[in-house]
């Protein structure tokens, strides 16, 4: 800093003084609200979320709990239904239990099952179109007819 000589550098030096604690003063309300949104529990949450499954295993294994846990409870609603005894009730939970931990805890099985049903399914879309022979007495030519026209 240069030394002040005269009033007009004392001014300046004041103006400027008080403009660098403005902006100071701006970056630390700025700073401010950013740490105070960051530490509102639902954004704690959140984030805390989205760091935990930025990692592809996390992914995976969300991916596979959820779907033991859906598959568990289609299934149980399909054999046990909606209202049941307390007996039915606890069976359909002790099943629901039992398919959501074997389905999240082998998803490579469930992968190859899935892989399988898919093959089987696009296999019965994808048969070979059957052709229409007409075949009349009066000519030779044997023409063939494509069922789609």
């Amino acid at each position: 800093m240069k030394k002040i000589k005269s009033e007009t550098d004392l001014n300046a030096a004041i103006w400027a003084l008080e403009r660098k604690r403005e902006e100071d003063l701006r970056l630390l309300k700025a700073e401010f609200h950013l740490v105070s949104d960051n530490l509102k529990p639902l954004n704690l949450i959140k984030n805390t979320f989205k760091k935990a499954t930025e990692s592809p295993e996390v992914k995976q294994n969300l991916l596979n709990t959820t779907l033991g846990l859906s598959s568990g409870l289609v299934l149980k609603k399909i054999l046990v239904g909606a209202s049941a005894g307390p007996a039915k009730t606890i069976i359909g939970t002790a099943l629901m239990l039992g398919i959501t931990n074997v389905l999240s805890h082998n998803p490579e099985k469930v992968e190859k099952v899935k892989n399988k049903i898919i093959g089987f399914i696009q296999t019965k879309l994808k048969r070979p179109r059957k052709q229409i022979i007409d075949i009349t007495p009066d000519s030779k030519d044997i023409t063939y007819q494509d069922p789609e026209n």
